[in-house]
């Protein structure tokens, strides 16, 4: 659901508010970038103005009321690379320096929220009374099964009540891809075109993967490509875009 917080508008799951979980994923309205990162980008590498992207970053970890300075956040590069988080690397992505790529972060850590960005790819909130995790899920990623991948993460340090939240990304309506990608991909995901290409279902795709992980999935059934005016999408804007993010905090 659309839930106004403060002067921003986040998208929430009725479920993880009834359980008072911090948590949510960024529209683009709120910020103050421009023009193509109109106007709450919190990406830091799609070529904004730094200065604007930090106050876009500030005002949404604001209206959560979550200390900025603790705010961990990926170094995403398209890997199923996912770190644990431990005390030394709180702030990493943020206000420290990462020193590997980070697709997917979990943490044990309670009062530290966490943040992955997007814009068409899945992005993945996990949680569970132990733990909590963000996950970015592109196609490389999802090929790689990170989501099943980090519930297994999760299990291990031993959650038994996951529930994972796929946000807004790109759908099969939208996300058109040739063979070479679709191969990655399980049947029931995939819708063949005239043209031979194949319009995959990489949030479908994710779900399975949570399921079969034994985790509890709620999906906001979402396209990115489709509202392109509320959420940032990479293909809907030529590859000129801002990135929403998904924050949570155990």
């Amino acid at each position: 659901m659309y839930k106004k917080i403060g002067e921003l508008v986040f998208w929430q799951s009725e479920h993880l508010n009834r359980r008072g979980v911090v948590h949510g994923f960024t529209l683009r309205s709120g910020g103050v970038s421009e023009g193509a990162f109109e106007s709450l980008n919190i990406g830091q590498r799609r070529g904004d103005d730094m200065e604007k992207v930090r106050e876009n970053i500030s005002r949404a970890v604001g209206a959560l009321g979550i200390e900025y300075g603790k705010l961990t956040v990926t170094l995403q590069e398209h890997t199923d690379n996912i770190v644990v988080l431990d005390e030394a690397h709180v702030g990493c992505g943020l206000t420290k320096v990462w020193n590997k790529s980070v697709d997917g972060i979990i943490s044990a850590l309670p009062g530290v929220p966490l943040m992955c960005y997007c814009a068409d790819c899945v992005p993945i909130i996990l949680y569970s009374s132990s733990c909590a995790g963000v996950i970015h899920a592109g196609w490389r990623g999802s090929a790689k099964l990170i989501a099943q991948k980090a519930v297994r993460i999760m299990r291990d340090l031993g959650a038994k009540d996951i529930y994972a939240l796929i946000g807004p990304s790109i759908r099969a309506c939208c996300y058109e891809v040739g063979e070479d990608v679709a191969a990655y991909f399980p049947a029931d995901t995939l819708t063949k075109t005239a043209s031979g290409k194949f319009m995959l279902d990489l949030a479908a795709a994710n779900k399975k993967q949570l399921i079969q992980g034994g985790a509890e999935v709620e999906d906001c059934n979402l396209c990115t490509s489709c509202n392109n005016d509320i959420f940032f999408s990479h293909r809907a804007q030529n590859g000129v875009s801002g990135n929403i993010g998904a924050i949570v905090m155990l």
